[in-house]
């Protein structure tokens, strides 16, 4: 049986880091993490990715002032 491979990754000013991960790795589905007031640049990133190479992504915001407990409760939320 095939596994799905679910990418995670934090969005920020440099894209580069994000499309590497999807050139080099398997993946079925990317999860993009964002702080509130990057939401929107972080929507359109998604929305290119969705229709460049049609998998489909999630995107979860987190805050600064607790963004390493929001980022631990995320992932355990995309891991279930």
């Amino acid at each position: 049986m095939a596994q799905n491979t679910i990418q995670i990754a934090t969005f920020g000013d440099d894209h580069d880091g994000i499309v590497a991960g999807i050139r080099n790795f398997p993946i079925h589905k990317l999860a993009v993490l964002c702080y509130e007031d990057e939401r929107p640049k972080a929507e359109e990133f998604s929305r290119r990715i969705r229709s460049t190479l049609g998998i489909p992504v999630s995107l979860l915001t987190v805050s600064r002032t607790s963004a390493i407990r929001d980022v631990m409760e995320k992932v355990a939320e995309i891991h279930r």
